[in-house]
């Protein structure tokens, strides 16, 4: 059964988790906006002290996690027969939500689910203790519905695909709705997958450029190496502070609106670097959904 006639469920609702843990502490959603044409056909791998995701065919981005973590704020699921999760929404609203106040983007918003769908993911975790996962596509499918909104508009659906909900299912799960919004306003995608990470923690004291390149941002260790020899996404000292600028700029906003300290560590010789500071911010909370099996 697929977004035809699923009114029989619609009692069967409740408030989704934005997020889960691995989806914020890995590249899942790379740090940009738009994906360079030189890593558009390559596979890109990124490692971080938790494992290693590798990222083939359709590579996703900030854009795309805007779109998913505004379905999961402000949209409730619906469980059909088969136990896939569908999510049902005007897609003019869900434009707005996304800063698009015009309904000629409806296609361009269906060309970011078809994305989606062809996107790879492989995930290797170092504790064997938790299960890797590699998924084909977020999304499973997507199309309109018979549902009717209020104002007579054909209701958009969306069933993300088995695979991805599953990390649902074994991780901590993060709910952080109330700061959708404010990450979207942002602007800058670095900022974005920065906060993501961030807030995916109950407490932070660690360094800028430890988090930068646990979300897929570093630079080239030598500017003359081999290429063979360098990650598939390293980029040049110059654009790496670029983009460290892009969230330095941002500091002020980012201490307000979520509660992440970022100050210079202006002691001996690490002068003009930065530490990255936060405690649970009072709108995000996280939970296990292994102990709620147990209950």
């Amino acid at each position: 059964m697929f977004l035809g006639d699923f009114m029989m469920y619609i009692d069967n609702k409740k408030q989704h988790p934005t997020s889960t843990v691995l989806q914020s502490r890995f590249a899942m959603f790379l740090p940009v906006e738009k994906l360079s044409k030189n890593y558009e056909n390559v596979t890109i791998k990124i490692e971080n002290k938790r494992g290693l995701i590798v990222l083939e065919s359709c590579k996703l981005t900030q854009i795309h996690r805007n779109i998913v973590d505004c379905i999961f704020s402000f949209y409730e699921p619906t469980v059909l027969d088969d136990d896939s999760v569908v999510f049902t929404f005007s897609k003019y609203d869900l434009l707005k939500k996304l800063g698009h106040f015009s309904r000629r983007n409806g296609t361009w918003l269906e060309k970011k689910f078809e994305e989606m769908r062809m996107a790879s993911v492989q995930l290797h975790l170092n504790n064997r203790d938790e299960e890797s996962i590699d998924y084909q596509g977020v999304v499973h499918r997507h199309k309109v519905t018979q549902l009717k909104s209020g104002n007579g508009e054909f209701l958009y659906g969306v069933v993300f695909s088995q695979n991805f909900m599953m990390l649902f299912e074994k991780d901590l799960n993060i709910y952080s709705q109330k700061l959708t919004n404010d990450i979207i306003a942002l602007g800058s995608s670095v900022s974005q997958a920065l906060v993501r990470e961030v807030i995916s923690h109950r407490q932070v004291n660690r360094s800028l450029d430890s988090i930068l390149a646990d979300i897929g941002v570093f630079a080239s260790s030598d500017e003359k190496s081999k290429k063979e020899d360098r990650k598939t996404n390293e980029i040049s000292k110059r654009a790496y502070r670029y983009k460290r600028n892009e969230v330095l700029e941002l500091k002020d906003d980012l201490f307000e609106k979520f509660g992440i300290d970022i100050k210079e560590i202006a002691s001996g010789g690490d002068k003009g670097k930065y530490g990255v500071f936060y405690k649970q911010h009072k709108d995000v909370y996280i939970t296990n959904p292994i102990n709620k099996k147990r209950k």
